[in-house]
């Protein structure tokens, strides 16, 4: 019974350590921002946060950068989280 829990318990570590060095998804974070070359326009970033070992690491998500007219983008409705524009995803995995 004792060689189960011990084996157990290793294979538990094994995929720890796994997921750790590939980075766990722990959330995202949509940044909005100005075109230097185009003042009538915003963008819209997405970025992924993951959990590595050696900390949080924030990655672009795929398609993750959208832009939208400057007069659309009001960041009262924005941060409303129902109004939140669908722009790129994340995976489970960092790498």
């Amino acid at each position: 019974m004792k060689l189960i829990f011990l084996i157990g318990g290793l294979v538990l570590i094994g995929m720890a350590a796994y997921a750790l060095d590939r980075g766990i998804y722990v959330g995202s974070k949509t940044y909005i921002g100005g075109a230097d070359c185009c003042p009538d326009l915003d963008f819209l970033q997405k970025r992924c946060r993951y959990l590595f070992i050696t900390g949080i690491s924030e990655i672009n998500a795929h398609d993750g950068l959208t832009q939208a007219p400057r007069a659309r983008i009001d960041l009262a409705s924005f941060n409303a989280a129902s109004k939140k524009p669908n722009n790129g995803y994340c995976r489970l995995f960092g790498d």
